[in-house]
């Protein structure tokens, strides 16, 4: 019926903040990775099974373009560019202190860039592609809103001019990303290449700190 459209409607113009709190909450408050993380993904999983859309899942292993998943390799190698410009970030210095303030040290590392790498960018696809996915060729405020909840996080380890710099790359990504669902008609190069950025990255924050 029109009520429960406008009904859905509602509650997709909620379901992008659930990051949001997830960081203040997490990182602000408890002042912990592994809070934010994992209140992040759990309030994903809920309104994933409120709304019925685990269905998205079946994405996962779909591409009817197979090229398009070489592109997706590509993004594997997104941490190599990090250890390059970690000294002109100023995170040689200073990323070991702050990650450790976020309870990222030590033994503690390899867990969370496990646990992080292979389970959240899966997840982020079918809530962000998958739910909240759009076929529009236009930028969308999903897009944004997707990108925006990282500056609460880099804003904790970077200036924010770079902070911003990242979002405005991260709106690309997320509008890539978008494209890609569409027209590979799944979500198999977006989680490859989601979960390879995130794992590369991760890595190589580990590296700098060393």
């Amino acid at each position: 019926t029109q009520t429960e459209t406008h009904r859905l409607a509602r509650r997709r113009t909620i379901a992008p903040i659930v990051p949001y709190v997830s960081v203040i909450i997490g990182m602000y408050l408890l002042q912990s990775a592994w809070a934010a993380l994992l209140l992040y993904q759990a309030q994903m999983a809920i309104v994933l099974s409120f709304e019925g859309q685990w269905y998205h899942i079946g994405a996962l292993t779909r591409c009817r373009k197979r090229r398009l998943i070489a592109v997706a390799v590509v993004m594997m190698f997104s941490g190599i560019a990090l250890i390059g410009l970690a000294p002109i970030l100023g995170l040689t210095q200073s990323l070991a202190a702050t990650a450790s303030r976020f309870g990222l040290a030590g033994n503690h590392w390899l867990p969370f860039i496990l646990c992080f790498s292979f389970t959240n960018g899966w997840m982020e696809e079918i809530y962000w592609r998958g739910y909240l996915g759009s076929t529009s060729r236009r930028l969308c405020w999903f897009d944004l809103w997707f990108a925006g909840y990282h500056a609460l996080v880099l804003a904790l380890f970077v200036d924010w001019w770079w902070a911003l710099a990242a979002v405005v790359v991260l709106i690309g990504a997320a509008w890539s990303w978008r494209q890609s669902a569409h027209h590979s008609d799944g979500l198999l190069v977006n989680a490859i290449s989601h979960i390879g950025a995130d794992l590369s990255i991760l890595l190589a924050v580990w590296v700098v700190i060393g």
